[in-house]
């Protein structure tokens, strides 16, 4: 039988691929396939059969492993074509599988935390709350698009500002889309992204009725930095952390912790105090993040985020002591292959703000020059619209192109891009991304090799 244009597979030629990396630790030597998400470890025999590989299938074990975990592809295959061409079919697919849609039903929050863009949007520009009309009309949108798109599965993140000052107006939405989801047995969940100070036994109860299954609260340090961060008091703090105690046991929680100077030794003091204090380490996902600061120049950005990484490491080496290797993994984050960087800008999805606007990123909240449409008209298929996805290919022709971990990251946010931030220094986001591939890539060679040395010491000598 044919198989792509030679009749003899005798002939068939094999290339090593363009996304294996390889990565020295000690003695070993470990090549991941960022497309693939493979990871293999090499002895010395294996790292002679690819440094002398020939292109054809000599019927080996060795060759046939490579090929089936992605590690050599036919010579013919465009591999950077490949990843183009899946991205488009992901952000422009409408029909069947999951849509998303982010609402915010105000932008008024709580705290005014330092960091955060929210709260000086809703003041600066004038935003106002979400109407119960309107909450009716985005209800009615979001059932029209299930329809229309015939999705099988909705996610709704509900985000702000802090939405659990706009309780009322998420259960109108989620009561109407209740109604619809059942009706056409559509599988439906919820997250709330929250600073957990509103998330009273009250609250909470509600959310369960409403389909909440995820919520996101962030903590910027323990009560001293936190209040600091935060223009919060002691008795907010301790409300938020009772507040979690409560919430552990009903939603899976994710504690985002967002420390001021991205500052090891005080995401340390938070997670021994998650663990001591309230007894919850064990029933949440943490998550150390980088908090950017978009005021500072780009090279003070870059820097920034070296530091980040620097840190995020030593946490990383606490928790391994902590918990253990076969623990601790389960809080790093775990690099994927990704189709694109982010799924919200797909047509299929949507973000919709207080007044019925429609965006592609909920980041361009209350900026009028983001906005692609509203939820009566539909899309305006404007500049705003299309340049999100002239802006993809853009960034990668522009210096993603021949980047080897293209398939892990996707060349970034696209409304960073957009804005002109780029504070990630390249360098070290790739040996971030490998180490974490090899502590949470389930390679038993890179498990045996950690337990035996100091962790610290041997991601230190490759990442810092």
């Amino acid at each position: 039988m044919k198989k792509g244009f030679n009749m003899d597979l005798s002939k068939e030629r094999y290339k090593l691929s363009y996304y294996n990396v390889l990565h020295e630790i000690g003695d070993i030597t470990y090549m991941w396939n960022t497309y693939a998400n493979s990871l293999l470890a090499l002895d010395e025999s294996g790292q002679k059969y690819i440094q002398s590989f020939s292109g054809i299938d000599d019927n080996s074990d060795e060759f046939k492993m490579l090929k089936e975990n992605g590690f050599v592809v036919n010579e013919r295959v465009n591999e950077f074509a490949r990843i183009s061409s899946e991205e488009k079919q992901a952000l422009f697919s409408c029909d069947g599988g999951d849509m998303s849609v982010t609402i915010a039903p105000g932008m008024g929050c709580n705290y005014e935390c330092s960091y955060c863009f929210q709260t000086a949007l809703s003041k600066s520009k004038g935003l106002k709350d979400m109407t119960p009309e309107i909450a009716n009309e985005v209800a009615a949108y979001v059932c029209k698009m299930l329809k229309e798109r015939n999705k099988k599965r909705l996610r709704v993140t509900w985000f702000g500002g802090e939405p659990l000052l706009y309780i009322d107006i998420i259960e109108i939405i989620s009561n109407k889309i209740f109604a619809y989801v059942h009706e056409h047995n559509i599988d439906y969940s919820a997250i709330v992204i929250t600073n957990g100070r509103l998330l009273d036994e009250n609250a909470i109860a509600k959310l369960v009725g409403l389909g909440v299954k995820r919520v996101q609260i962030t903590i910027d340090g323990l009560c001293d930095v936190y209040c600091s961060s935060k223009n919060a008091s002691p008795e907010d703090f301790r409300c938020v952390i009772n507040n979690i105690r409560s919430a552990a046991d009903k939603f899976t929680l994710t504690i985002r912790m967002n420390i001021s100077g991205n500052d090891a030794k005080e995401a340390i003091a938070v997670t021994n105090f998650l663990s001591s204090e309230c007894n919850v380490l064990d029933k949440v996902v943490l998550y150390f993040a980088f908090v950017r600061d978009h005021t500072l120049e780009t090279e003070k950005q870059a820097q920034a985020y070296i530091d980040y990484v620097r840190n995020y490491f030593l946490w990383v080496e606490h928790m391994i002591e902590r918990c253990g290797m076969s623990d601790a993994t389960k809080y790093f984050y775990r690099p994927e292959r990704r189709a694109t960087h982010c799924g919200i800008i797909g047509v299929g999805n949507a973000c919709i703000d207080s007044a019925g606007n429609l965006y592609r990123c909920h980041h361009g909240f209350g900026d009028t020059s983001r906005i692609i449409g509203d939820i009566w008209n539909g899309k305006y298929f404007d500049n705003a619209y299309l340049e999100y996805y002239s802006a993809i290919d853009a960034k990668k022709e522009e210096k993603c192109s021949q980047c080897k971990y293209l398939p892990i990251h996707m060349s970034g946010c696209v409304e960073h891009y957009l804005i002109g931030y780029s504070g990630f220094d390249c360098e070290t986001y790739q040996k971030l991304q490998f180490n974490l591939k090899l502590l949470t890539g389930g390679c038993n060679a890179f498990k045996k090799h950690v337990e035996s040395e100091s962790v610290s010491d041997e991601i230190n000598k490759s990442t810092i």
